[in-house]
């Protein structure tokens, strides 16, 4: 099973840097919401919202404008996300998800197939401050947990992968700065810490924004280089990617402020 956590840590290292725009609600000093994510093959998704900014739907397209399919989301009276339904072109559903929750926490997220037929299982376990200490993941085949340590402020400090064994497999450790913004996630493949997979580093702005991060395998060899640009309201608008070769564009955002967006979307 060290295949799956191999790709279940590297995910974890770059899941929030590649995620894209859309979902989190408009920003509180230009209320822009992304309305347009362009990869760098031209196919692109767009996103809709609801009156509290939070994001109801997003559209694949091709780069020719072919509809691929759509997201929808759901929300509960507190603005958390409850329901997560993914179309085809034609409208059947493809997966869906729905979402728990525990004064505010998410306790548990349930995926099924088009048939309703449950296909894996993450639930999540939190102490008294409301900060995570475990996440599990189950399917049909597989099994595996993360115990999970925060310092003061709430910041994971240490992830470690447990199999279905109850048997440490992998260590990922974060640090972050004196402003509590992550610095450097270091990956090992074994519970001593002794055995380094590699590590990224975060470089931020004067504003708080990442910037650059920086992928290192076990050699201390660049594996690649993420970088990200903002506008003057400080939203992502693009992402490119470097390693050995010249950078490569790999998305680009437009916004719009979400009162111009929920009148055009009323005419």
């Amino acid at each position: 099973m060290k295949h799956i956590f191999s790709a279940a840590l590297s995910g974890i290292l770059v899941v929030t840097l590649l995620s894209g725009c859309g979902g989190n609600g408009p920003d509180h000093q230009s209320e822009e919401v992304c309305i347009k994510q362009t990869s760098s093959d031209g196919s692109y998704i767009t996103y809709d919202y609801n009156t509290d900014g939070s994001q109801t739907k997003a559209t694949n397209y091709s780069a020719t404008g072919t509809l691929l399919g759509w997201t929808e989301y759901t929300y509960n009276e507190n603005g958390l996300k409850t329901e997560e339904i993914t179309y085809d072109p034609e409208g059947a559903v493809q997966t869906h998800s729905t979402m728990e929750y525990d004064n505010g926490n998410m306790i548990s997220r349930t995926c099924y197939d088009a048939e309703d037929i449950q296909q894996y299982q993450e639930t999540f376990t939190y102490d008294e401050d409301g900060f995570l200490t475990k996440e599990t993941y189950t399917d049909d085949t597989t099994s595996y947990w993360y115990d999970v340590e925060n310092d003061k402020n709430g910041n994971e400090t240490k992830r470690t992968m447990m199999d279905d064994s109850d048997n440490p497999e992998m260590v990922i450790v974060s640090d972050y700065n004196s402003d509590n913004l992550l610095i450097k996630t270091t990956t090992y493949e074994d519970a001593a810490m002794e055995m380094l997979q590699g590590w990224s580093e975060n470089d931020y702005d004067a504003d708080g924004n990442l910037i650059r991060q920086t992928a290192y395998n076990a050699a201390a060899q660049i594996n690649a280089i993420w970088e990200y640009s903002y506008n003057t309201n400080g939203s992502l608008i693009g992402t490119t990617i470097s390693g050995t070769g010249s950078a490569e564009v790999l998305n680009t955002y437009d916004y719009m402020p979400l009162s111009e967006l929920l009148n055009a979307n009323e005419t």
